[in-house]
Parts: C-alpha cells; sequence; structure tokens
C-alpha cells in the first residue's frame, strides 16, 4: 500500500464483479501475481486522441494520461 500512496496510484472499480472478486483481485495484485496491462501512455494534451482509441475499441489494455 505504501507505494499506492507515495506514487499517487488511483484505483478504480468498475461493475460487472462481486465484492469478492475485488477482493480476490486485489490480494492476487498485491502478491504481484497479476498486473494491469498497459497499452500506451499519453501526455495530457493527447488525451483527446487516447479518448479516440477507446471509443474506437482500439485498445488493449489500459491507456494511461499523464500530467
Amino acid at each position: 500500500m505504501l507505494d499506492v500512496v507515495v506514487r499517487e496510484t488511483e484505483i478504480r472499480g468498475s461493475v460487472g464483479a462481486t465484492l469478492g472478486a475485488a477482493h480476490t483481485v486485489m490480494r492476487l495484485a498485491g502478491a504481484g501475481l497479476i498486473r494491469g496491462h498497459v497499452d500506451a501512455e499519453y501526455p495530457l494534451d493527447r488525451v483527446n486522441e487516447a479518448l479516440d482509441r477507446l471509443a474506437g475499441g482500439d485498445a488493449i489494455g489500459r491507456l494511461v494520461v499523464t500530467p
């Protein structure tokens, strides 16, 4: 959890999963057994390009927007 705080990581939930599933995923991620896949990073001035990829279903994994 220290990395989450120090790096100011933001964690978001989604619909379609149970609370138990969310706990399982967090436990697995905390143990380093799973990681999210980051497809690409975009600087904030290119956020519309990232949104276009999401809208077009062209992203495989997460798109990260950085300040």
